[in-house]
């Protein structure tokens, strides 16, 4: 399934991509083009989230970890990100009270919990600060990541790793996605063997914190 939908997904996002760099001169196909690529980026990213969330369902998914130099690892995946929070009118700021931080972790799950986190904290944010903050406690790696966005309600916070929820629902939902982000950062910090904790409140804005092993814990 994984094959049979991403490649022919991909080679129409990179034709598309193609056509809009040969045809740079021709705003109203640059236009409709961009409808395509966009449409094209939120099928692909919702095809990787449900294949990831059967994976994990089906215990497919294997922890594969190894020797990391954290810090350098995690400022690489944050680059793209503080790019697109900029184009939101974002600051998003990084805190490594520690310049270098060696460990055992499993870069790929890393990688998607990161981004699932820092991604809801720019999707849910229309101005202000995102904050991420990467420390070491011990055997113990710790990821904070805090905006000031929108916020969750008590009600929505208690089944916000339920797979497919969403606060917004119907013909009045803001936000697009699939509701399992916070499904699949859960399910991976568990087979971590770290924790998530999650306070937020409606307008003013959500702090997450992960903490999982830097070891064979």
């Amino acid at each position: 399934m994984s094959h049979e939908i991403r490649t022919p997904l991909n080679v129409i996002l990179g034709g598309t991509e193609h056509v809009m760099m040969t045809r740079k001169n021709d705003p109203k196909l640059l236009s409709e083009l961009e409808i395509i690529l966009q449409s094209g980026e939120r099928l692909l990213s919702t095809i990787n989230s449900i294949l990831d969330m059967a994976k994990i369902e089906a215990k497919k998914i294997d922890i594969v970890k190894q020797q990391t130099e954290v810090i350098a690892f995690i400022k690489k995946i944050v680059y793209p990100l503080s790019s697109l929070a900029g184009k939101k009118g974002l600051l998003l700021e990084e805190n490594y009270p520690r310049p270098s931080v060696e460990g055992l972790i499993d870069q790929r799950f890393t990688a998607i919990i990161l981004n699932n986190l820092i991604g809801n904290a720019i999707k849910y944010s229309e101005k202000g600060r995102i904050q991420v903050d990467v420390s070491q406690e011990g055997k113990w790696l710790n990821i904070l990541v805090k905006d000031q966005g929108i916020g969750i309600s008590p009600e929505f916070l208690e089944k916000v790793f339920d797979p497919f929820e969403q606060e917004s629902t119907g013909n009045g939902r803001k936000f697009d996605g699939t509701g399992l982000g916070m499904t699949i950062t859960n399910s991976l910090v568990k087979m971590l063997g770290g924790s998530i904790q999650i306070d937020s409140e409606k307008g003013n804005g959500t702090t997450v914190i992960v903490q999982i092993p830097l070891s064979e814990i």
